[in-house]
This record gives C-alpha cells, sequence and structure tokens, in this order.
C-alpha cells in the first residue's frame, strides 16, 4: 500500500508500464524501492531471457520486466539513506505522475485516494495512457470503496473513456458484480451506447459474463430489448454467437422474438445465418412454450423477404436448415427475387441440404424443381451458373427440365456458357441439351462460348459429336455476326482454326455487309488474319467493300495496324476508294498513322496526291486533324498543294482548324517558302490567316525571313538580310472603276 510519506520515496517503474486494469496490486507490496547491487545481475538475468527468446511485443516484455523487478526481494531497500541525497531532485517519482491516481483507484487504497482527490478533485478526470480515468479503473477492479468517494465528490460517474465506455461498461466486461450493483443503484446510466453503438448489457452478452447479465436485468428489466449497433437487441447478440445460456437469461425476462434491428432482421434470422443452432432451437422452444405456432415464427420476413429457412441455407449450415424444415419452414417460400431456399442451395452448390430438403418435403419436390426467380431462372439456371455438376446431375435426376428458359430465353446450357462454367457445360451437353435454342438477342451456345474464351477443345470433344452442330455456325445475332466474326474480332486464332476446320465459311457478312477479315484487320489481328488469308476462297473476301465502300485494308489502315497492313499488300490488297472516295492512304493520314503511311508510300507513292469526292489529299486531312508527323512526312514526299472543292488548301484547313503544331511544321519545314505563297480565298495570303487566327506563330515566321551570312557572329563581313517579300505585298482593288492600292496589307 502506499503510504503518505510516499512523496519523498523513489518508485523503480515509469507510470506507463502499469496500465492494465486486470492485474490488481497486492495491498502488501513495498512501493518505496531503489536499486541496490543485487538489481544489476537481477536485470541482466531478465534481459538474457529476453535475448533468448525472441520478442514479438516489445511493449509487453517491458511490463513483465517491470513486474519482476518491483516483486523481486534483491530490489528493496529503505531510501532513509538518501534523504539528504543532493541528486533526489533529478528523479522522477511515480507518486508525481498524473496517472497515479488511476493507478491508486486499481488497488481500492481508500486512505491515499481520498487525500489525492481531497487535494485535487480535478485529477478524477485525468485519463492514463490508454485513455482510463479513476472511474473506469475502480469499476473494471470492483473497487466499491473507490467508486463511493468519487460519488461523495459529486464527480461524474458516467465519464467516457477514449472508446466511449463509462463505467458501467467496464465493470459489466470483467464481471465486477459489486461495482456494478453500486453504479445502477447510484443511477448511472445504463443505456448508454460506446463508440460501437453498444451498451453495458450488450457487452454482458458478447463476453458471456452470465452473472453481470443476469444483475443487468435484475435491476433493470426494461432494458432487456435495449437497441446497440444498429439497433440490434440482446438477443439479436445472442443469436450471432450461438451464445444460448444469454439467451435463456434474456427470454427469462421477456426478451422480444419479434423485434427486427434496423436491417429487417429478426433474431432468429441472425441464429439461423450464423450457424446458432442452439439459439435457433432455444428460440423455437420459447414461441412453442408461449402458445406460438413455430410455423409462425419461421414465417418472419427480414427486409429483403428472407425467411429463417432462407437464412440457414445462405449461412451453409444443414443442422440449422433441419431444425427450421422439421419445425415447419416450407422449401417453396420465395424472398424479394422470388428465389425459394432451393435456389439458393443451388446456386451455392450446397447438395446435401438440397437432399435433405427434398426428403424432408418431397411432396413439394415436384413443383419447386420448376420455380422461377424474377429472372425467370430455375434451380437448374443456378446450378449452371455456379458450376456445381453434382447438383446439377442431382435435380435433372429429380425431373429438372435440361432446356427450361429464363425471361432472357437462356437455357440452363447458355446460361452456364455466358458464366464460364466449363464443367456444367460439358456435362449438360453430355446430358443432351439442346443446341436450338438462342437469347433475346438471338446469340447461340457457339457465340457463347466464343465471347467468354473457353477452351474450344475441351467443350468441342463433345460439341462435334453431335449432329446438328452445323446449324450453329450458320446462325447469327441481332448485329447479323455469325460465330466466325466473333472469333476473328477477338483473335481466337485456335477457335478460327477448329471453326473452318468443321464446315465454318470464312465469307459470311454481318448487316455491315463486314467478313470475319474486315474484324481482324480493323483489330489488328495480325494472326488471325493469317490463318484467313491461308484458307481456300480468301481472295473473295480479300478486297470485298463493306456498306460503306471499306475494305478490310482500309480498316487496317484507318487503325494504323502495320503489320497488317503489309500482310495484306503482299496477298494482294488492291488500293481502291470508298464511297467517299477515299484510298487507303487518306484513311491512314486522317487517322495519323504516320508509320502506315510510310510503308504505304514506299511501294505505292503515286497515292500522295489522290483526292477524294471532296477534294481532300491526305495532306489536307493530316493537317485539318493536327498531326504533325504525317504533314512533316507527307511534304518531305514532295505532296502537291493542291486545293479542295471549297478552294482550300492543307495551309487554310491548318488554320481555320487552329492546328498551331502544323504551322509551326510548315514554317519550320524546308518548303515554307512554297506554302507561304500559296494563294487563299479565304484570307488572301496564309500570312494573314495566321495574323487573324495563330498570332503566336507569326514571330517564328518573321524569324526564317532573316537570313545569317555567317555562323560565326564575330566574322568581319557578318551581316543580317531581312526578307521583306511577305510583308511587302500590295493589295488592288477596283471600285467604281477606280483602282486602289493598299501597301504592306499585313502591318495594317
Amino acid at each position: 500500500m502506499f503510504s503518505s510519506t510516499s512523496q519523498n520515496s523513489l518508485s523503480i517503474h515509469k507510470a506507463t508500464f502499469d496500465i492494465e486494469i486486470n492485474t490488481p496490486l497486492s495491498d502488501e507490496e513495498n512501493n518505496h524501492q531503489r536499486f541496490n547491487v543485487g538489481f544489476p545481475k537481477l536485470f541482466r538475468n531478465v534481459f538474457n531471457h529476453s535475448k533468448k527468446h525472441k520478442v514479438l511485443q516489445p511493449e509487453n516484455e517491458m511490463t513483465r520486466l517491470s513486474k519482476t523487478l518491483m516483486k523481486s526481494n534483491e530490489t528493496t531497500e529503505t531510501l532513509a539513506s538518501m534523504t539528504n541525497n543532493t541528486h533526489n531532485n533529478d528523479i522522477c517519482l511515480f507518486s508525481d505522475s498524473p496517472h497515479y491516481i488511476v493507478r491508486i483507484a486499481g488497488t481500492g487504497n481508500t486512505d491515499e485516494f481520498e487525500r489525492l482527490i481531497r487535494a485535487d478533485p480535478s485529477k478524477l478526470k485525468v485519463a492514463n495512457p490508454v485513455g482510463l480515468c479513476a472511474a473506469h479503473n475502480a469499476a473494471a477492479r470492483n473497487r466499491v470503496g473507490i467508486l463511493a468517494l468519487i460519488a461523495q465528490y459529486n464527480e461524474d460517474l458516467n465519464i467516457e473513456d477514449k472508446d466511449g465506455w463509462t463505467p458501467l461498461h467496464h465493470a459489466v466486461r470483467n464481471n465486477a458484480l459489486n461495482a456494478i450493483e453500486f453504479l445502477l443503484d447510484n443511477g448511472v446510466n445504463d443505456v448508454h451506447l460506446s463508440k460501437q453503438h453498444e451498451a453495458p448489457i450488450h457487452l454482458a452478452v458478447i463476453h458471456n459474463q452470465l452473472k453481470a447479465l443476469e444483475l443487468l436485468l435484475c435491476k433493470r428489466p426494461d432494458e432487456v430489448n435495449l437497441g446497440g449497433e444498429r439497433d440490434k437487441t440482446p438477443l439479436h447478440y445472442a443469436a450471432l454467437i450461438d451464445n444460448v445460456d444469454a439467451a435463456k437469461i434474456l427470454t427469462n425476462y421477456n426478451a422480444r422474438l419479434c423485434q427486427p434491428c434496423n436491417s429487417g432482421s429478426y433474431p432468429i434470422h441472425v441464429a439461423a445465418l450464423n450457424s446458432s443452432n442452439q439459439v435457433l432451437s432455444h428460440l423455437l422452444a420459447i414461441a412453442k412454450s408461449l402458445g406460438y405456432d413455430t410455423e409462425h415464427l419461421l414465417n418472419f420476413c427480414d427486409a429483403e423477404n428472407h425467411r429463417p429457412l432462407h437464412s440457414s441455407v445462405i449461412g451453409g449450415n444443414i443442422e440449422a436448415v433441419e431444425i427450421c424444415l422439421k419445425n415447419g419452414g416450407k422449401i417453396d417460400d420465395q424472398q424479394e427475387d422470388l428465389s425459394t431456399p432451393v435456389h439458393l442451395a443451388s446456386s451455392q452448390g450446397l447438395i446435401e441440404i438440397l437432399k435433405l430438403m427434398f426428403n424432408c418435403q418431397s411432396e413439394l419436390k415436384s413443383k419447386v424443381i420448376r420455380m422461377t426467380d424474377v429472372q425467370g431462372m430455375t434451380p437448374l439456371h443456378k446450378a449452371a451458373m455456379g458450376d456445381h455438376v453434382d447438383v446439377i446431375e442431382f435435380l435433372l435426376d429429380e425431373g429438372a427440365d435440361i432446356d427450361v428458359r429464363d425471361i432472357s430465353k437462356r437455357t440452363p446450357l447458355l446460361v452456364a456458357t455466358l458464366k464460364s462454367s466449363v464443367q456444367a457445360v460439358c456435362y449438360l451437353l453430355s446430358r443432351n441439351a439442346s443446341l436450338i435454342y438462342r437469347d433475346e438477342t438471338d446469340r447461340n451456345f457457339l457465340h457463347f462460348i466464343i465471347m467468354q474464351s473457353l477452351p474450344i477443345e475441351t467443350i468441342g470433344n463433345i460439341l462435334f459429336t453431335r449432329d446438328n452442330y452445323h446449324t450453329l455456325f450458320d446462325q447469327r445475332d441481332q448485329d447479323g455476326f455469325y460465330p466466325i466474326h466473333y472469333a476473328s474480332r477477338e483473335g481466337q486464332v485456335n477457335v478460327l482454326k477448329t471453326l473452318i476446320k468443321h464446315g465454318a465459311e470464312i465469307n459470311r457478312k454481318t448487316n455491315q455487309r463486314q467478313s470475319s477479315l474486315h474484324f481482324a484487320a480493323e483489330y489488328g489481328r495480325y494472326n488471325t488474319c493469317r490463318q484467313l488469308l491461308h484458307t481456300p476462297g480468301f481472295k473473295r473476301i480479300l478486297n470485298e467493300p463493306d456498306k460503306l465502300g471499306q475494305t478490310p485494308f482500309h480498316l487496317c489502315c484507318q487503325n494504323g495496324h502495320t503489320r497488317v497492313v503489309q500482310l495484306l499488300l503482299h496477298k494482294g490488297a488492291q488500293f481502291t476508294k470508298t464511297f467517299e472516295g477515299n484510298t487507303p492512304l487518306h484513311e491512314a493520314a486522317a487517322n495519323g498513322h504516320v508509320s502506315t503511311v510510310d510503308v504505304i508510300l514506299q511501294g505505292h507513292a503515286h497515292l500522295i496526291n489522290s483526292i477524294n469526292r471532296l477534294g481532300m489529299t491526305p495532306l489536307h486531312l493530316a493537317a485539318s486533324a493536327g498531326y504533325v508527323d504525317c504533314v512533316d512526312l507527307l511534304l518531305s514526299k514532295s505532296a502537291k498543294f493542291l486545293i479542295n472543292i471549297d478552294g482550300e488548301t492543307f495551309f487554310d484547313l491548318a488554320i481555320i482548324q487552329k492546328q498551331k503544331d502544323i504551322c509551326l511544321t510548315i514554317i519550320a519545314h524546308d518548303r515554307w517558302k512554297e506554302a507561304l505563297d500559296l494563294k487563299s480565298l479565304k484570307y488572301q495570303t496564309p500570312l494573314l490567316g495566321l495574323i487573324e487566327h495563330l498570332p503566336e506563330c507569326v514571330p517564328v515566321l518573321f524569324d526564317r525571313c532573316i537570313t545569317h551570312s555567317h555562323n560565326d557572329k564575330k566574322h568581319e563581313d557578318f551581316h543580317l538580310t531581312y526578307d521583306f517579300h511577305y510583308i511587302n505585298w500590295m493589295d488592288t482593288k477596283q471600285i467604281d472603276g477606280k483602282v486602289y492600292r493598299y501597301p504592306m496589307l499585313p502591318l495594317n
């Protein structure tokens, strides 16, 4: 016990090492200690232990060290001889710590505690490093005398720690019954919720403090249905962790079975979902003892219209399912999305639960196996989605329709394919699932295989043994896509080879009159293109135009797939024009694919000045779209400066579109003077257009008009030559027979 003379004594501990509220201090401990000559030996022994055993939690090891040193007789020696030590002022006393009062509250030393608070009552609000005040520590250690002193000084017995716990929370957590009774008798707030939204009664259930729970309910029976987190009652908490003893105490005090939390779940739902079989059985037994039909309790619905049987199936606990079935739960009950417990079990692959439900209620088997949810899906659809072959086999053996369709017209085979359930697909095929059905977008089984990139070799071993598999090749969806189009677009070469091997035709057209080669070229599928171009009959599709007049060659140039461009050229692709008059070179330039432009010009330079129906050259299109590299390349390849049907040059289009980088590229190019000398119907000269729309380009242009006589500025003949050709330009207009001259118009 700490004495009143402790202010003149030393402590070997720091306050931060003694904050555990579950390690009561002995009244016989001598707290007036200092180190003697035996201390170093003990200290070394303790640390040698730490060195041999790897320390995972240093703070716990330091606490152990502190307690070892404190309890050792080798470390104690009276401090009377230290009274006159001149270095006393350099030593920190534990009794001087602001946390000292929290420690004393835990020891139950009322004399010392009263001395401390009499001197300064505000110390009662001081919290130690873990956030506990004196009242919390006293309540946790069942120190009623300390609590009485706190009450005597009219201090708050509802004071909160950092987690929002009051002294009553701590008393309940530590089963400190005397403290609980004292606090309740002194009117503390027993419904206060912590930051985790838990009241003391909830903690009693969670931590299985049954005596504390009984005492709380004896004193405050009205709190038996107190709402906590999400308005869950104590009975919800008991159901969550299968604390049947707590549930029995709660129901003895008339806990309501019919009170939901704010998510709509009743205690029986929580018990069923979390496999709390003891609490589930107890709740049903209580309902029966109160004169209620257990079937009524099993018809409670949560916010999603789940009944307890639904919840038990979702939880996957067969014992909970059996309890519900034996007490009146029905396997044909539907939740909000119209799913039955059989749907839920099928989707999770719970074969044993399915067998149990069918055995217990065999009269409902033929009905429920055909029931559909909100998507029109049967339990067989759900099993197929989840790739649960054993469940599929069981349902088919029980009479399920293998080709039943949902509201999107999908059979279990189509659903399994769409969800990449390969084993289910193979099994359904082996059970002769029909191949003729298509979904609402007219996609068939083979469309889905390719869309989901399923292994065609695995599925094909069964599929291509069917007599009517050829029909899949000839069916197209709403967009006119045949399976071979999907394979070409996705670049699935192995699938493409398999389809061609089994008779698929490569010249099938979509609604836009595009062949499989159009798709392969557009998406840059080099290997797919090679496969198609090595297939007999490829010449029919090589230069075939689509609805816009675009050939596969146009599409690969449009998207800059240079390797495919080279491949198609090698196979004989022609430079035809689209219905708008664009050549493949137009397409490449208009989209800025400079490497593609370069490849085309290497072998077909004559196309550089080709024009479309609007009179646009590749140079027009590249300049208008702002593709600097393409413009620079075309200028370097001697593209002509033609005008379109509106009389516009490529320079005009760059100015109109305010393509600053294009204009700077033209000015920096070797052909800049040729470009600046162009006539413009819109601006008269390019310079006037630049002044109007892109004035920041003009200084760069004027810098190009300055010629240095020598590279070395220190040369004796160094001079600059200024070319005023573009400034000294005169506009002449004739008005009413008179000629008007406007000299140096760019400066005016």
